[in-house]
């Protein structure tokens, strides 16, 4: 019978208990997933989260344009108005940009304050 070893590039918790080891491999317990989280990982976990955090309140900021709960968008006729953007013409996206600077200028920076 032969036994063989795994080999692992990150050392198990056990092997972290050298104290070289722990300044090498700092690790920050995350509490509520109950995992370990390398140091270079800490910023993507911020970055994914502020970009979450954008998506929602676009979908708020769309749903209030529409006039309706984020619940009752119709999300088909708002795809379906997306995907027709790249058929524009420049001087329709110039008048559309304008009145979207217009309604964000009027509605949403003023319920910001």
């Amino acid at each position: 019978m032969v036994m063989t070893m795994k080999m692992s590039l990150m050392p198990t918790r056990k092997k972290l208990e050298s104290i070289n080891d722990q300044k090498r491999y700092k690790t920050t317990n995350c509490f509520s997933t109950g995992t370990f989280i390398l140091p270079g990982s800490k910023k993507k976990q911020k970055t994914k989260k502020e970009n979450t955090r954008k998506k929602i309140i676009f979908g708020a900021e769309v749903a209030k344009v529409l006039g309706c709960d984020i619940g009752y968008v119709d999300k088909e006729l708002v795809f379906g108005v997306l995907l027709n953007i790249s058929k524009l013409s420049e001087h329709d996206i110039e008048s559309f940009r304008a009145q979207g600077q217009i309604y964000i200028e009027n509605v949403i920076n003023k319920s910001k304050c």
